[in-house]
């Protein structure tokens, strides 16, 4: 007998917590898509996550993909402290994720809660696309009160 439940495929576990830089005890794992100005797009990037308190080079756990590799979040999340996940230009099938989501909008799932973006040099071209960034990030991580 057949079940009418959707069946995915899970991608390979070896490029998990290996392929990553940066402070696996981070709370913030960013995923970002490879792209051809990478020099420009990662400054982008610090200057985004120093806006909200963090430092890229201590503070985060990074995760560069391609287009074509399959990656398992599930893999990833094994040993790693990070409970919010931002991910900038990558579909959530490429991390073996199969839930729908709005670019700009925090999704909680399970422990973590996940903020889907377009690509950093898609960011970086359009204003109104770091406005809606920014605004999502505010709301990842509030303002701490005095």
């Amino acid at each position: 007998m057949f079940s009418k439940q959707q069946l995915f495929a899970v991608p390979e576990a070896q490029n998990s917590l290996e392929a990553c830089r940066g402070s696996n005890q981070s709370p913030l794992l960013v995923v970002y898509r490879k792209e051809e100005n990478m020099a420009s797009s990662l400054e982008l990037l610090k200057k985004i996550l120093s806006a909200i308190g963090f430092d890229i080079e201590k503070e985060v756990l990074l995760l560069e993909v391609t287009n074509s590799q399959p990656y398992s979040f599930t893999a990833l999340r094994t040993n790693a402290a990070f409970r919010k996940v931002l991910i900038l230009g990558v579909d959530a099938q490429q991390l073996g994720l199969h839930f729908d989501y709005q670019p700009y909008q925090l999704l909680q799932h399970a422990d973590y809660t996940f903020l889907f973006g377009d690509a950093l040099s898609s960011i970086g071209e359009k204003r109104e696309r770091k406005a809606a960034l920014w605004n999502a990030l505010k709301q990842l991580f509030p303002p701490k009160s005095t």
